[in-house]
Order: structure tokens, then sequence, then C-alpha cells
């Protein structure tokens, strides 16, 4: 529950010193109260000063008020943060691990610190005796599309290397190439391969991986950092073929880089600004399921313009996704700080929240996909009937006619498939499938389309959807569900305005706080 009484002590405070007349106050004490609820409720935060002095004064009304919170960005940030709560985004998500780590070019292939699919791990040459086992190890050393990065300290400085290539290696590389042995093996084995391989191992280490007195190193002002004080790199990771003179051809730990954790927040975030703007510009509610456009910032822009395209994640989205991503703001040959978010338009095959990265990373395959609008923008639940009974010798594959499983399946196996060119589950990448023979013909509310525009136009025209939108907004004023027994009166009563301002949630919430409801808190806190 909310907590609303902290503002009791500040009040208590300036009448005490005397910063407040009450009586050439324009306002009551009761009245105060009733307008710090509204901003709690609103935007989660207590009213400003400049809002408590202009309701002292009387220059500012109670419509106003609500009138200025309600397109504030504090209403915005707090409204998004309440959706991505209900969508279900509960961690920020790693656009690393979700966007670049790609099939192509194998990008980030050392995310997760293995180094099994590039780098020099003498354990796995070791393993691996027969000498093709090195000659992969040169060649993928060598290669100019392992675009991982690392840093470390060195005194004041930051040292920036090539991640399969820790100056650490050095040593090593070297006993083995001075003693022809295995240094981590008990009696040192003899090495079965090409000493002169490990020597050009050992001349790539010290190119891309220098040690922090090295010659090999220079001064540099990489794209995430415009100051660019105390950062050195290898000289061999500027060259145009490999990271470029910027580095931002390659990829940085996100803790020595706040760019990545800015536009982790943003992807993270995306439905829930897509859906509190789309509120707090008085668009019409339903086009949080069925837009074609989203909001993104500067940093994102900049992402998808020198990020993306290095894997090929921005074109196996819809129609390479953004069709502004041309345009001159997507071009800053820097990291722009700005973080205002502004519209973009996305290709016609999106629709709202359902075709952002965000939803796609956290529902577990396609039929969770379904369930989360059921679920979330329906206020809907899969449930069996009372006394049904699962039938263990029943192995039907298909769900929609197996015994028990039937009473929800056979709804939501037609839902999925609206979802068939779109991510399954379990993978990495935002890998929309452009193949048109793949049927995505799918059938909800006894209507049928194909693919993800239809199933979000059907839903967003359906009584439960519109029913589910009310309570959403209830539910964000009031910090608590409607009971049953409220839903059945007060719904009904708020749809009239609901529809009469074009499915608008913010004259929506104007009504609710003018309801006796929500000064009396009735039912809830």
């Amino acid at each position: 529950m909310r907590q609303r009484s902290h503002w009791i002590p500040f009040f208590l405070l300036v009448l005490m010193l005397g910063v407040i007349d009450p009586d050439a106050a324009a306002i009551t004490f009761q009245e105060l109260k009733e307008h710090e609820k509204i901003a709690l409720s609103l935007t989660g935060r207590p009213l400003s000063a400049e809002h408590r002095a202009g309701l002292v004064s009387g220059q500012l009304t109670r419509r106003d008020l609500i009138e200025q919170l309600t397109k504030s960005p504090a209403f915005v940030d707090h409204l998004a943060r309440f959706w991505v709560d209900k969508i279900g985004i509960v961690n920020r998500l790693s656009v690393t691990e979700m966007l670049l780590k790609g099939r192509r070019d194998r990008f980030l292939n050392t995310l997760e610190g293995s180094q099994e699919n590039f780098g020099f791990n003498p354990k796995n040459v070791r393993d691996n005796r027969d000498n093709a086992g090195l000659d992969d190890v040169i060649q993928r050393l060598n290669r100019k599309n392992s675009k991982r990065l690392e840093v470390k300290t060195c005194g004041d400085k930051r040292v920036i290397y090539h991640d399969a290539l820790a100056g650490d290696r050095i040593p090593t590389i070297k006993k083995i190439i001075e003693t022809g042995k295995w240094p981590d093996t008990p009696e040192g084995s003899a090495l079965k391969g090409d000493v002169e391989k490990y020597r050009s191992i050992l001349k790539i280490s010290e190119e891309y991986g220098p040690a922090c007195d090295s010659p090999e190193l220079q001064a540099i002002q990489p794209f995430w950092e415009p100051t660019g004080e105390n950062w050195q790199v290898a000289k061999r990771l500027v060259d145009p073929g490999v990271c470029g003179a910027d580095l931002s051809k390659c990829w940085i730990r996100p803790n020595f880089n706040d760019y990545q954790t800015h536009v982790d927040e943003y992807f993270t975030m995306e439905p829930g600004y897509l859906i509190a703007h789309i509120v707090a510009e008085d668009q019409p509610f339903t086009q949080v399921l069925t837009s074609t456009r989203t909001v993104a910032n500067e940093m994102a822009a900049y992402f998808f313009k020198t990020h993306m395209p290095m894997n090929n994640a921005i074109d196996n989205f819809p129609g390479g996704a953004y069709q502004e991503k041309d345009e001159a703001r997507w071009k800053s040959p820097r990291v722009n700080r700005d973080k205002k978010r502004f519209w973009v338009e996305r290709t016609p095959l999106h629709a709202g929240v359902l075709t952002t990265f965000s939803f796609h990373m956290t529902t577990n395959g396609r039929r969770a996909k379904a369930n989360r609008l059921f679920e979330v923008f329906m206020c809907s639940r899969f449930t069996v009937p009372q006394g049904a009974m699962a039938d263990p010798f029943d192995d039907n594959p298909d769900l929609r006619k197996r015994t028990y499983c039937s009473n929800c399946h056979r709804t939501l196996e037609p839902m999925a498939e609206f979802f068939n060119r779109w991510p399954d589950t379990g993978r990495v990448t935002m890998e929309y499938n452009s193949d048109t023979r793949i049927d995505e013909s799918g059938m909800f509310l006894g209507e049928s389309g194909k693919g993800v525009v239809d199933f979000a136009k059907i839903a967003s025209e359906s009584e439960a959807f519109h029913s589910c939108s009310i309570r959403r907004a209830f539910e964000f004023l009031h910090g608590r569900e409607l009971t049953q027994a409220e839903a059945s009166v007060l719904v009904p009563r708020y749809k009239e305005v609901y529809e009469g301002s074009g499915f608008g949630i913010r004259a929506l919430l104007k009504a609710m706080i003018d309801a006796p409801e929500f000064s009396q808190a009735q039912g809830g806190n």
C-alpha cells in the first residue's frame, strides 16, 4: 500500500514557523491534505513547494493542479513504472544479452565470461590435443568481429583491452613457449603442438591486451565518455577494421559504461513509457495495443544507429523496425545524454507494447505472450472448471483436445498462433521471421486474423479490454484493485466518462479523483 501521511509533519512545521497564516490561507488544512493525496496518487510524490504555495495563496485551483499533474513528467514516470510492473518486467533487462548476442557474426559470444566461443584458454587447447584446435584459436583471435572489450585499472588510468586477451595471460603464454610444457599440470605435461603457433598468440595478445606499461597503449576518447579522461587503449583496437577511433564498433562491460546502463533502462521501460505518454497526451487507450509508434530517446537512437546494425539486430525486427532511423537525430556521431523521449514511427507490422523488445524478452514462449495480454490488458485468467480431472492415459499432442488441458488450450492455442513469426522461447536475439510462408493465422473471441496486428485489433475492440482499462486506472490511482462489489457499480459509471472522452484514461482519472470513493477511500487505503 502507498504511504500517504508523510506530508503532515511538513504542514505542521510550516504552520508552527509562521510560514502560512491559517487565517489568510485560501485553503483549509483538510483541503490541503486532500490535494497532497492527489499528488501522491498521480505522481508518487508529495506536492511541490510551488504547487503548495499556489494552493495556499489561491492562485492555483484544484482543477488546475490535477490538469498540471496529469501531464507532468513525474506522472509519466509513475504511470510507466506501474505498467512495467503489471506487465511483469521485474528486473532491468540487459540489452547486450537481449539484442547483440546474435547468430551472424557472434558479436558478443563471451557475454557471460566464457571463452569457449573465442579467445585463448590454454586448458581448452591442451585438451584438444590435435593441432587443429590451436589453429582454430589463432583464427578466432585474428578475426575482426570479436567485439567485446574489458577494462582494467592501472594506477590513475583505465586501460581498455580485448576481452579474450587479458594482459595477465601473457606470462602463461610465454612460459609455454619457453618450456614447451603446460604450466598448469603437476609435472608439466609435454606440449603437443607447434610452439610457433603460440608465438603467434603471444604477438596478438601483446597487441590487443597489452600490459599497463606497454608502449602499445594510447590515450582515447571513447564514444560513451565525452571527457575521455584517463582512458588508455591498445593501439590495435582503434584500427578502423577493429573498433574504430572512438571504439564505437565495439562494446564494453556496462559497469564501466553508463551509456549501456541508460540504454538498458530505456528498453526495460519502453512499454511503460509508451503507455504513459499515450495517457498523458490524451490518445485513445486502445493505442497501447495498436499503435505503430513508440517512444525513444537520443541514447536509444544512437544505439540503434551504431550498435544494432553490427549484428543485423534491427533488420531482424519487423521491416527494419523504425522507419525514421535514417533521420539526422538517429545519426549523431557521439552519444547524446539527453533522455527526453520523442515519438518514432515503426513499421505497420508493429502493435503497441506487444511488439516492444522487453515484452518479448520477458514472455517465455508464444503461449506466454498471448496469456500476458489476456491477463494484463483484459483482466482475465484461464481457469479449469471445478471438478475437472486430468486423464493420465490421454497423451493427445493437441492440447486443445487433451482431457483437462483443453479447458484452457482450446482458447489459448489459437491466440498463441498470432505470434508465430515472433521470437518463441529461450532466445537472446529479437528475431522476427519474415518468411511469409509461416502461418500466423489465429482466432480470438470468435474473430480470426493474421499476426499480432490483427490480434491487437481484436483485443482492443473487446468489452473485456475496455472494462479492464477502467480497472487498471482505478488500481493505479487508489493503489489497490477494485473489489467485485465495487466493480459491478463503478465500472459502468466510469465507462460513460471513458467512452465519452474517446477512451481517454486521463479524463477517467480526473473523474475518479472527483468521485466520493477517492476522498473517502472506501474498501482500501
